[in-house]
């Protein structure tokens, strides 16, 4: 008993420094639209004034600030998301777990940048009629149980390229407009998963 005792606490011990590893908190975005084709209501129809997402290492939680404010909650180890708007009573659950797209063709850079203080690399995404450009932490990650599961959308793709790398900013080019997402703040915060519970009820009960 003594001996499993003590492998159990060394077991503790190993998750918990691995753990450390992983950034858990709050991160803040802004984002600003541009446009040659699309006027200025155009782009209001489109655009969200900016994003907020709380991590740890288990959930992610999403909200969009925009005319039509949206909330999205992930369950990583399940690959399962609430979602719901400020006009929405309840939350939807999506299953995230199969893979929708290609991800097109990619292009990695691996000289770093500064970018707000950040020490970064990035990789951009060429697919049809879309490019996007990614810039990620190379100091701040995600605890692979947020995406390992994630299969759709190619999220689980490129954060395998970032090494789970959080976004600093990101260029999202298609043939209407291009929206920029830059970081604006990060706070480390050690939340614990009952947080991202909803009515103290866990996603994998309530899309079941």
């Amino acid at each position: 008993m003594k001996i499993i005792s003590i492998i159990g606490i060394i077991t503790l011990i190993f998750i918990s420094n691995s753990n450390k590893n992983y950034f858990e908190g709050k991160i803040t975005y802004k984002q600003s639209y541009t446009s040659d084709r699309l006027d200025a209501d155009s782009l209001a129809n489109v655009s969200a004034n900016g994003n907020l997402y709380e991590i740890n290492h288990n959930y992610y939680r999403g909200l969009t600030y925009a005319k039509d404010s949206a909330q999205f909650i992930l369950d990583g180890r399940l690959g399962k998301s609430l979602y719901k708007t400020k006009n929405q009573s309840r939350f939807t659950c999506y299953d995230h777990t199969q893979v929708s797209s290609q991800i097109g063709t990619i292009k990695k850079n691996d000289s770093i940048k500064i970018i707000n203080g950040f020490r970064c690399k990035s990789f951009k995404i060429i697919s049809k009629g879309r490019t996007t450009t990614y810039f990620y932490s190379l100091d701040y990650k995600m605890h692979p149980n947020i995406y390992s599961k994630y299969l759709e959308w190619n999220w689980k793709e490129k954060m395998e390229l970032s090494n789970g790398g959080i976004t600093i900013k990101s260029i999202h080019q298609n043939e209407l407009y291009k929206l920029t997402i830059e970081i604006e703040k990060i706070e480390e915060i050690p939340y614990k998963d009952n947080y991202f519970y909803v009515a103290n009820e866990k996603i994998e009960d309530l899309c079941k």
